[in-house]
């Protein structure tokens, strides 16, 4: 295989995302995955084959960074940037067993990437295993909050429609100590919620 990224061919690349994948998932298996050592699903909803095209799109952007004198292209996408992320995923904070699930309370940073809605789903689906209906889970916390009508807008705005904190509160008509008040009673329904399948779960 040609050491330059840009001579590799179709075939090629073919080649080296099924050995990277396979790579992948020998690598993250039995580590401390909050899903379990046996998961195939690790953080965010990753699987082997996404940490093996991540690599291979982090090589393409940053061909430099690999120096063929330390080993082949393959090795490097295993050993620098498949394991490197693997890694760092498994130190994550999000990667915690934990019956504790919040909704931030703060305005986020312009940089961040994530909508309202995705930031939702990494605090609350991830701390739930595979087999939960997450439909089921909606269907609890919406049934808990019901006659608390902040709440119920705070979970709408930032669940479904994807809101900031400052959108939720011109939207809602909302004061400001509202929405915080709001969000704390949300977050301890958030908690409840997490606990409750948690031990449901147990006891199957």
């Amino acid at each position: 295989m040609d050491t330059d990224v840009n001579k590799v061919t179709d075939s090629e690349w073919e080649e080296i995302i099924l050995r990277l994948t396979a790579f992948a998932h020998s690598w993250a298996k039995g580590k401390g995955w909050f899903r379990g050592t046996k998961t195939i699903t690790f953080l965010e909803g990753k699987e082997a084959k996404d940490y093996a095209l991540a690599a291979i799109c982090k090589l393409l952007e940053e061909p430099d960074k690999y120096e063929p004198q330390k080993g082949s292209m393959l090795d490097y996408l295993k050993y620098n940037l498949v394991r490197s992320a693997i890694a760092n995923d498994l130190r994550k904070k999000e990667n915690v067993t934990t019956a504790e699930i919040r909704v931030k309370n703060e305005e986020q940073d312009d940089d961040d990437h994530f909508s309202y809605s995705d930031r939702i789903m990494l605090y609350t689906a991830t701390q739930f295993p595979d087999d939960i209906d997450y439909a089921t889970i909606k269907t609890y916390i919406e049934s808990e909050i019901q006659e608390d009508k902040d709440a119920e807008n705070i979970l709408l705005g930032v669940y479904t429609l994807g809101m900031k904190r400052r959108e939720i509160i011109e939207e809602f008509n909302m004061m400001p100590v509202s929405y915080d008040n709001g969000m704390r009673r949300l977050n301890t329904v958030l908690d409840r919620a997490a606990k409750f399948f948690t031990e449901k779960r147990t006891l199957l």
